[in-house]
């Protein structure tokens, strides 16, 4: 673990350089987490690339600065730290939050990226009549200050099967962690991003993952993602909810294996 400063904020990282030479991964959590929830990436990823975690701004270890950041300014972050550790290109993954730093990224600094892969994520945050009444409540207790109850309401819709007691706990305990203020900020954030207009000049290579059972962000956001991003790839998980990296490990990682390679121009399995 490690940590430096950025835009006056400081960034605490991981960089696992494994496959030393080989290209690099960035991976992006979601709101209220922090790096540590790509681990069961981790094993996976580690054996072909180098990989980067880290806690974005206003989450966990990291810190938040004094005004109000935005998602483009958080991408500016995760390139200044790439730039930090003398990484030129990556491919980036990101989660919810993250997926947003990615698409932002993927507009802003095309260069930087070897690829996007954008998990349960949006161009413009809509709410839908299947999440209004969580985003309420969720509202409300960080209004009052109630963020364990916010805490064990979030980790309940990400992992609601009676199977996923040990994921919830984990989810609802880093999400409790959060600074009220810090929360807010990243609330905020995300409602105010809004890329939709940019999505047809996207000239990443782009994987577009969604779960089928997920209950934080619409399937239509993420059919608007694959349908308006030049070229785009789909990944439909039907049983996995809003953590699909978490609730359906295995075959994210194949997916996301096999389509980095593609990415890289790495013959897979298929075209042998």
């Amino acid at each position: 673990m490690a940590e430096t400063i950025l835009m006056d904020v400081p960034i605490h990282y991981q960089w696992l350089d494994g496959s030393a030479g080989r290209p690099a991964v960035v991976l992006l959590h979601g709101l209220g987490s922090c790096g540590d929830d790509w681990v069961l990436q981790l094993p996976a990823l580690t054996a072909e690339y180098q990989v980067l975690t880290m806690d974005l701004p206003c989450h966990a270890r990291s810190g938040c600065p004094s005004g109000w950041p935005s998602i483009e300014w958080m991408g500016q972050v995760v390139v200044g730290l790439m730039d930090a550790l003398g990484v030129p290109t990556a491919h980036v993954v990101g989660l919810s939050l993250g997926g947003t730093v990615g698409l932002s990224m993927a507009v802003r600094s095309p260069d930087r990226l070897r690829s996007l892969t954008a998990v349960n994520t949006f161009a413009r945050l809509r709410l839908y009549s299947g999440g209004r009444w969580r985003i309420g409540l969720r509202a409300l207790d960080l209004l009052t200050g109630r963020l364990e109850q916010m805490g064990h309401l979030v980790a309940e819709g990400l992992f609601p099967g009676e199977d996923q007691e040990a994921l919830r706990q984990v989810a609802a305990a880093r999400l409790a962690a959060n600074p009220r203020g810090a929360y807010i900020k990243m609330i905020i954030a995300l409602l105010r991003f809004d890329l939709v207009r940019h999505l047809t000049e996207l000239a990443v290579p782009t994987l577009v993952v969604a779960g089928g059972a997920d209950t934080t962000v619409a399937l239509a956001a993420k059919e608007q993602l694959r349908d308006q991003i030049p070229g785009a790839r789909w990944a439909l998980f039907p049983d996995s909810g809003h953590a699909t990296p978490m609730d359906t490990p295995d075959a994210f990682n194949a997916t996301l294996l096999g389509f980095l390679a593609e990415a890289d121009g790495v013959p897979g399995p298929t075209d042998l």
